[in-house]
């Protein structure tokens, strides 16, 4: 995957900016550019029909329901299709057309799409729900459908973070890799069902050697088999990637710790001869929450593998796994640490596998973003870190700030590198804090796009000497949403007139504090790029 570059980016917003901006502009004659009224449909209404969800939603829709025409995409045909479509009184969408054409293959798509909404909450005029026009655009850029989108990386059936760089990657420890497109509707329903929905623009499997000899290793061993379920096996014992919902303990990993740390006794002959370590218990949580088929996964003091498998039998029932909304069984790995001194972690460790579940002592923050624990740390080609770090939990509390910050695996320590490529693209916000070009979770504007929109319109001043020259076009803006949510480095990206790019930084001056991305279910700050239109 290669992360979403300024220039890649741009278009993208842009993209999505039109769309809301066509959501309440309306167009009908393809000669004149306006909408007129005909047989009770309405060009200009007191409220605009909305689309379920909203504006980030349907962008949502449109986004996942593209599907380039293998016969465009090979002419290299590309460009804007505008939709022109008829909201009724009751919702449903209908008098789907095209006003501005592309090519016959992307119409058809273009109408295809449109044709898919599921129905708005209508219109209104004078209070009463009435029948209105609405347009959209629909784009296909090649470039766009190939490299612009992020495709989700797969190491070892281990998903990675959606910014994550495959070019980190030692290339000496990768076995196979394949690049799996959703060059069809079929393909991309099969990616997603399988991976996630953040598998909708493609998936770069990566196997290491590792798994390779692993798989060769356990192929007689029934329970740490990887070989694929059938679909319709009842009994059939999932791994972590392929269930929709993972087990949980009632009362969370806060009162797995507790139980953890009431029951466990460390064994008088081990502490005197100082012998410590992490204990890898994996077992079943079938689709009723009941564990079973404890097993010890690493070689450990006998001693320490007994009194972790007796803790491990206290626990009660889970809240079993789901998968298609139906329980099921799955496995489940759990570390349980003996330690004679609070301060004392050693640093290197084995690395275990097993079929879905890679287990190291310290988790791994790439860039910013935490790798799923069991990332291998060989995995990563040390010619591209630029710098590292390990941290420790000293005592509980900092177990349990671990805990919030990077996840329930990071209280044996996590290492937290910056790639070079990262490191030359680092930016931060006044207060130090990473700036991102993409996060799981956008910014929002207080209200929405709508409140957004009628911010703009509300406030924007054509300047006097822009109009005298005829100066009409896009100034395009970029800025921060930092993770408090205020907007900082307000900049010009491309420029139509001096008066136009102070009038356009004006108006951004005058927006709301904004409800903050997301990364990592984490506050973030992030780029956000925005048209502003004279």
């Amino acid at each position: 995957m290669y992360p979403m570059t300024k220039t890649r980016l741009i278009p993208f917003l842009i993209f999505l900016f039109v769309i809301s901006s066509f959501g309440s502009t309306r167009y009908l004659n393809q000669d004149n550019n306006s909408l007129q009224a005909t047989d009770s449909v309405y060009a200009v209404v007191d409220k605009e029909p909305e689309f379920p969800g909203g504006s980030e939603a349907k962008f949502k829709f449109l986004a996942e329901k593209l599907s380039y025409p293998a016969e465009a995409k090979e002419a290299n045909q590309q460009g804007r299709v505008i939709v022109q479509f008829v909201v009724t009184e009751t919702g449903k969408v209908t008098n789907i057309k095209v006003v501005k054409s592309v090519s016959s293959s992307l119409d058809k798509e273009a109408i295809r799409i449109v044709s898919l909404f599921p129905d708005w909450t209508p219109g209104e005029l004078g209070g009463k729900k009435v029948s209105c026009y609405q347009l959209v655009p629909v784009t296909f850029k090649v470039d766009m459908m190939e490299h612009e989108q992020p495709k989700l990386v797969v190491i070892d059936d281990l998903k990675m973070p959606l910014n994550f760089d495959i070019n980190v990657l030692n290339g000496s420890e990768i076995d196979t890799g394949y690049v799996k497109k959703p060059t069809t509707d079929e393909v991309r329903t099969q990616l997603v069902n399988k991976y996630g929905s953040d598998a909708k623009y493609g998936v770069i499997e990566v196997y290491t050697k590792r798994f390779k000899k692993f798989r060769k290793k356990v192929v007689s061993n029934e329970w740490d088999t990887i070989a694929r379920v059938e679909p319709n096996d009842k009994n059939a014992i999932y791994s972590a990637i392929e269930v929709d919902k993972m087990p949980a303990l009632i009362g969370g990993d806060k009162k797995l710790d507790q139980i953890i740390q009431q029951n466990l006794k460390y064994p008088d002959a081990c502490q005197r001869g100082g012998i410590r370590g992490t204990v890898y218990v994996q077992f079943v949580v079938d689709k009723c929450g009941k564990l079973k088929n404890a097993v010890v996964k690493n070689k450990i003091n006998p001693l320490l593998a007994a009194e972790a498998l007796r803790v491990v039998s206290l626990i009660p029932d889970w809240i079993p796994a789901e998968k298609h909304g139906e329980k099921v069984n799955v496995r489940f790995t759990l570390p349980i640490n003996f330690r004679i001194d609070e301060y004392s972690y050693p640093l290197e460790c084995d690395t275990l596998y097993d079929g879905s579940l890679a287990v190291d002592r310290q988790l791994i923050v790439l860039d910013g973003s935490v790798l799923p624990y069991g990332f291998d740390l060989n995995w990563l080609n040390l010619e591209e870190i630029h710098s590292y770090k390990v941290l420790i939990p000293k005592d509980d509390k900092e177990e349990k700030e671990f805990r919030v910050k990077f996840g329930y695996y990071s209280t044996k320590g996590v290492f937290i590198a910056t790639s070079k490529k990262f490191y030359r693209n680092d930016r931060r916000d006044s207060n130090g804090n990473i700036v991102y070009d993409v996060v799981e979770q956008i910014p929002l504007y207080p209200g929405g796009d709508r409140e957004l929109m009628k911010l703009i319109s509300n406030n924007l001043i054509y300047p006097y000497t822009a109009q005298g020259k005829k100066i009409q076009g896009t100034v395009i803006v970029r800025f921060v949403v930092n993770s408090l949510g205020d907007i900082e480095h307000t900049e010009i990206l491309r420029s139509l007139s001096p008066e136009c790019d102070k009038e356009a930084l004006r108006v951004i001056s005058l927006m709301k504090r904004w409800i903050p991305g997301k990364q990592n279910g984490i506050p973030a700050s992030v780029y956000f790029v925005m048209p502003i239109r004279f």
